[in-house]
């Protein structure tokens, strides 16, 4: 655990940098006054809109978990929850593909002594209702745009296909480990094979421990069908605040003529299709692909006003929030630890 955390924060100091250099090439051919014009006259009745979006996104991240803690027995309080959803914002967009979410989390969850397994399945089982619905909603989004999907690059339709299938790959995955015991017992041995040739035995025991968990996982589900229902009824009303900042951003500059599901759907794809690429946050990956997916959406000199606010609000913003957040949480603790 130790050395992810040094890992992670080596990210935390690497994403401004690789940020400012993304950024600096999607910029580079915009007259950047032109686009802080317009996107400073945007509507700002649909900018709070957007803006409350992304705290619920992050507030119904933190009612999933909280609510699989409180079934294990655990008082989680609305602090706690909210640090857990803020860290799993946080930490997963300033390290690539996501991966020091789920580790700081957990070490926010030691620190409120929450017991490492009850941890781990209360995150795997937010996994599992998010990717549920991240999933449905990103196929829908294809089907419900197969015609202009279907004349954007063969380069964009790849990646869209790549991004969608690897999600797609990773959700049955994790329900066949979860809920097939012969799967999870034929990828343990051969997990630990392979440790062993690569004379990592120290590995096998963590391997076999994970899959315990995601066994622990399954009878969780069997025996709390209403928690699970009810985090994936939140898990798409978390999906369906964020991809709406996008048409919020739209109405907010002064579009009309598309409908939200048009935009909404558009924007499930799109996220699904760039979130397998190994970069903090996709960063530079979100904008280019927002520029090709939206170009027909948001004409009229609106195409990167509309890409500031929507990656500004959906992401940056969120990040900016959430690390204040547990900035202030730490402070606090730390000047309790003062205090005693």
């Amino acid at each position: 655990m130790e050395n992810k955390k040094k890992k992670i924060l080596i990210s935390a100091v690497l994403f401004p940098l690789i940020a400012a250099g993304m950024l600096c090439l999607v910029f580079r051919n915009c007259d950047i006054r032109d686009v802080w014009a317009y996107a400073s006259g945007a509507d700002p009745r649909y900018i709070a809109a957007a803006i409350a979006a992304i705290c619920a996104f992050v507030l119904c991240e933190s009612t999933n978990i909280a609510r699989v803690l409180r079934a294990s027995g655990y008082r989680v309080g609305i602090f706690q929850m909210l640090t857990y959803g803020a860290s799993g914002f946080f930490f997963s967009g300033i390290t690539p593909t996501a991966s020091g979410g789920q580790p700081m989390q957990l070490v926010y969850m030691t620190h409120d002594h929450i017991r490492l397994s009850h941890g781990s399945l209360a995150l795997l089982v937010e996994l599992m209702n998010f990717q549920m619905a991240n999933i449905s909603l990103a196929l829908f989004g294809i089907f419900y745009n197969f015609r202009e999907i279907g004349n954007m690059s063969t380069a964009l339709k790849t990646v869209m296909v790549v991004g969608v299938g690897a999600n797609g790959a990773v959700f049955v995955t994790l329900l066949l480990l979860i809920f097939n015991p012969h799967v999870s017992a034929a990828a343990g041995r051969l997990i630990a094979c392979v440790c062993r040739w690569l004379k990592k035995e120290n590995a096998v025991e963590k391997v076999q421990e994970q899959l315990r968990e995601y066994r622990a996982g399954a009878v969780y589900v069997e025996e709390h069908p209403a928690i699970i229902l009810k985090n994936q009824l939140t898990s798409f009303i978390q999906l369906t605040a964020l991809y709406s900042i996008t048409y919020l951003v739209y109405r907010s500059l002064g579009g009309t003529g598309y409908s939200w599901l048009k935009i909404f759907t558009l924007q499930a794809v799109l996220t699904a299709a760039v979130a397998v690429i190994p970069l903090p946050g996709s960063v530079g990956a979100g904008e280019s692909g927002f520029k090709l997916v939206f170009a027909s959406v948001f004409t009229g000199g609106l195409l990167m006003p509309g890409m500031l606010l929507s990656r500004g609000i959906s992401f940056y913003l969120g990040l900016l929030l959430t690390g204040i957040f547990l900035l202030v949480i730490f402070l606090y603790r730390k000047a309790g630890e003062y205090r005693r």
